[in-house]
């Protein structure tokens, strides 16, 4: 991503995607069941398997922050070409 971009990503993380993700109802409640269900997945697993479950979910964020940028920036080609019709 271009600096303009990134700085535009950085704000949007900041400042707006809270807010839309609360106006979603399902979001919260998803949260919450997912993170039980990881409680209840972490009480049933012993020290090494916790690690592994640990290395996936870090991959598994990584991998949703790249999509998130790259919806991001499928956004902002589209208004880029909205804006120049």
């Amino acid at each position: 991503m271009t600096d303009l971009m990134e700085a535009l990503f950085a704000y949007a993380q900041e400042h707006s995607v809270a807010s839309l993700l609360a106006e979603e109802g399902a979001y919260k409640s998803s949260v919450l069941c997912a993170e039980r269900q990881e409680e209840r997945l972490r009480a049933a697993l012993d020290g090494e398997t916790s690690a592994r479950l640990d290395a996936f979910l870090r991959e598994w964020e990584l991998a949703g922050w790249i999509a998130e940028r790259a919806a991001f920036r499928a956004g902002f080609r589209m208004a880029l070409e909205l804006a120049r019709s």
